[in-house]
C-alpha cells in the first residue's frame, strides 16, 4: 500500500460504507413496509412512477460515490515521480595530495605516499555529510575525484594514488591551490583544503596568488608534513622489493628530499588553516577531522530529489463531482431538499478535513521525521529547517535539528539548538535536558553533562534513564580518579628504584631493509648530499648579487 501516505484510511472507509450500506437498506426496507401498509403495490406505482425511484436509488449511490473517494484523499494517494529541489547542510572539502617521486621516500613507512593513502581512507570512513574531491599534483594539477559524497568512490581513488604517477616533473603547491579553490568557489560558506605533501616547491614564488585567491573564496587550508627534517634519499629502481638505485639531479648528484615545515605552516597560517607533521596516520586523521568539524556547514541547494507527489486533489475532485451531480439532478416528488441540504454541509466538511489531512502528510516535519528514520539526517536537517521556518512547530523543529546532529556526531551544536528549546522553557525541556547531557558526554564535557541529567531530573521527576546515565559518568570519575592514584603511587616507585639515566627513545627502523645498500652506504650518501648543499650555499654568498642564482627547471622530485 505505498501508493498511499495514511493507508489505515482505507480500513476506516470500508466500515464507514458497510455502516452506511446498512443504514440505506434497512432504512428502505422499513420505508417499504410502511407504504404497504399504506397503499396497494399498484396504487404506489401510480403515486410514484419508477423513474423517479430509480433517480433516487441513483443520488444514493452518487452519494456513496462521493463519500468513497472522500476517503481516498483521506488516504493522501501518491504516484508519479516528481523533482524537488533539496537544500542540504553539508561542508565541501578537497584533499590535494602530492604525488612527484619524492612521495617515494622512506622515511615515513612504508612510504610517503603509503602514509598518505592511509590517512585519506581514515578520513574518508569519518567525515559524513562532507562533499569531497581529490587532486593530484606535480608541477601540474588535475582533479582525480570531483566534488561527491559517495565515500566508496573516494575510497576507489585513494587506493589508486601512486608517486610518479602524472607525467610532469617537479613539485608547484600553488598549481594545487588555485585547482582546489576553483572547485570550490561557486559554494556558500566555509571550505576546507587538505595539503598532503613534503613541502618541496620549485616554485615558491607563486605561492601568493593562489593563497589570495583561497582567502577570496572563504577556504581555510590545512597541511599536513609527509617526511622528516633530516629527509631521505627517492627511490628510482627498485627490483623485487629491493632498491637498486635512488634519484639523481642533473649535475649526478644523489637527491636528499626534505620536509619544508616552515613552507607549510606559512600556507595553513595564512588562511586561519592548521598545520600537523604526521607522525601517526590515526593521530594525523583525528586531528584533520576535528579541525574540519568546527568549519560551519553551509545550506544550499545541492541536486534534485525525486520523490512521489501527493494526489490527494484528484479523488477530492471527483468527491465535489459526485455530490454536485446528486444536488442538481432533478429529484421525485418526495421531498429531500433538507436532506440534501445537511449531506452536503457533512460532505463539505468532511472535504475540507480531507484538504487539511492529506496536506499534513507533505508537512516539512513529518518528511523529516521519515528521512531520520531512513537514517538521512542531512535531508531530515533540511527538511526540519524548512518546517521551523514557516513555523509549523518551532520548539520541535528545532529539537529534531538538534537530534539529527547529535546523529552526525556535531556534539557541540546539537548541545547549542537544546540550549535554545530550554531557554523558551518549551514542553521539550526535560527531553533537551537529557539529550543534551548525552551530547555532552560524547563531546567530553562531562561535568557539563552531570549538571543536564541533574536539571532533567529535577523537571522530570523520577526519569531512570537520566538517572542511569548520571550514576554512570558518576561511577566512571571515581575510577578514572582511583587509576591517577593508582599511577601516581606507581610512577613514584619507579623513580625511587630508576637508576640515574637518559630516557630517549632510541626509536629504531622498525622494518626490514629495503635496499642492496648497507645502512653506512646511505648515511656516507646523506652525508654527502647534506655538505654539497652547505657547499652551494657559501658559494652563492660569495658570488653575491651580481651573480644571481638560476632556479632549475630540470627538479624532477
Amino acid at each position: 500500500m505505498d501508493i498511499f501516505i495514511y493507508p489505515k484510511t482505507l480500513i476506516l472507509m470500508l466500515i464507514t460504507l458497510a455502516f452506511a450500506g446498512l443504514i440505506v437498506y434497512f432504512g428502505n426496507v422499513r420505508k417499504r413496509k410502511i407504504i404497504l401498509s399504506l397503499f396497494t403495490t399498484t396504487a404506489w406505482k401510480r403515486l410514484v412512477p419508477i423513474d423517479a425511484v430509480k433517480m433516487c436509488k441513483f443520488k444514493t449511490m452518487l452519494i456513496m460515490f462521493s463519500i468513497l473517494f472522500l476517503f481516498f484523499a483521506l488516504a493522501s494517494p501518491r504516484w508519479g515521480v516528481e523533482l524537488e529541489p533539496s537544500s542540504s547542510l553539508m561542508a565541501n572539502t578537497v584533499i590535494a595530495v602530492d604525488v612527484s617521486s619524492s612521495m617515494k621516500a622512506t622515511d615515513v613507512k612504508p612510504s610517503r605516499i603509503e602514509s598518505v593513502k592511509k590517512i585519506l581512507t581514515l578520513l574518508a570512513d569519518n567525515l559524513p555529510n562532507h562533499r569531497i574531491a581529490i587532486v593530484t599534483f606535480t608541477s601540474e594539477a588535475f582533479v582525480s575525484c570531483p566534488l561527491t559524497l559517495d565515500t566508496n568512490a573516494v575510497k576507489f581513488f585513494i587506493s589508486r594514488l601512486q608517486a610518479d604517477s602524472l607525467p610532469f616533473y617537479g613539485t608547484k603547491i600553488s598549481k594545487a591551490v588555485l585547482l582546489s579553490s576553483d572547485l570550490m568557489k561557486n559554494y556558500p560558506g566555509e571550505k576546507g583544503l587538505i595539503i598532503l605533501t613534503d613541502g618541496e616547491d620549485h616554485k615558491p614564488e607563486k605561492i601568493n596568488a593562489s593563497l589570495n585567491f583561497a582567502k577570496r573564496n572563504n577556504i581555510k587550508i590545512f597541511t599536513v608534513g609527509i617526511g622528516s627534517k633530516d629527509g631521505s634519499l627517492i627511490p628510482e629502481t627498485i627490483v623485487n622489493g629491493k632498491v637498486k638505485s635512488y634519484k639523481k639531479d642533473a649535475d649526478g648528484n644523489t637527491v636528499l628530499s626534505k620536509l619544508n615545515e616552515a613552507f607549510l605552516v606559512k600556507l595553513a597560517s595564512e588562511t586561519e588553516g592548521a598545520y600537523i607533521r604526521n607522525d601517526i596516520a590515526e593521530n594525523t586523521a583525528e586531528f584533520l577531522i576535528t579541525e574540519l568539524k568546527n568549519i560551519d556547514r553551509a545550506l544550499y541547494e545541492t541536486k534534485t530529489r525525486a520523490g512521489y507527489k501527493n494526489r490527494y486533489q484528484i479523488p477530492l475532485i471527483i468527491s465535489f463531482i459526485f455530490l454536485l451531480l446528486a444536488v442538481i439532478l432533478p429529484g421525485t416528488k418526495i421531498n429531500l431538499k433538507k436532506i440534501n441540504k445537511k449531506i452536503f454541509l457533512f460532505l463539505f466538511c468532511l472535504s475540507l478535513s480531507a484538504t487539511m489531512y492529506a496536506d499534513k502528510g507533505d508537512s516539512d516535519l513529518i518528511k523529516g521525521n521519515k528521512f531520520y528514520k531512513n537514517e538521512q539526517y542531512g535531508h531530515a536537517i533540511d527538511e526540519y529547517k524548512q518546517a521551523y521556518d514557516k513555523q509549523e512547530d518551532k520548539d520541535k523543529s528545532l529539537f529534531n535539528i538538534g537530534n539529527a546532529l547529535y546523529k552526525l556526531k556535531e556534539y557541540d551544536k546539537a548541545s547549542t539548538l537544546y540550549d535554545e528549546v530550554i531557554e523558551k522553557e518549551s514542553y521539550l525541556a526535560p527531553k533537551s535536558y537529557f539529550n543534551q547531557g548525552n551530547a555532552n558526554y560524547y563531546d567530553g564535557e562531562k561535568e557539563d553533562a552531570i549538571l543536564a541529567y541533574k536539571e532533567a531530573i529535577l523537571l522530570n521527576g523520577i526519569d531512570e534513564r537520566a538517572i542511569h546515565n548520571l550514576q554512570y559518568i558518576l561511577q566512571e570519575q571515581q575510577q578514572e580518579k582511583d587509576k591517577q592514584k593508582d599511577k601516581n603511587k606507581e610512577d613514584q616507585q619507579n623513580q625511587d628504584n630508576q637508576p640515574n639515566q637518559d630516557n630517549k627513545d632510541s626509536g629504531g627502523n622498525g622494518g626490514a631493509d629495503q635496499s642492496q645498500m648497507s645502512q653506512e652506504d646511505v648515511d656516507r650518501v646523506m652525508q654527502m648530499a647534506k655538505q654539497s648543499e652547505t657547499n652551494a650555499s657559501k658559494k652563492q654568498q660569495q658570488q653575491g648579487s651580481s651573480a644571481p642564482s638560476m632556479v632549475k627547471e630540470d627538479k624532477d622530485w
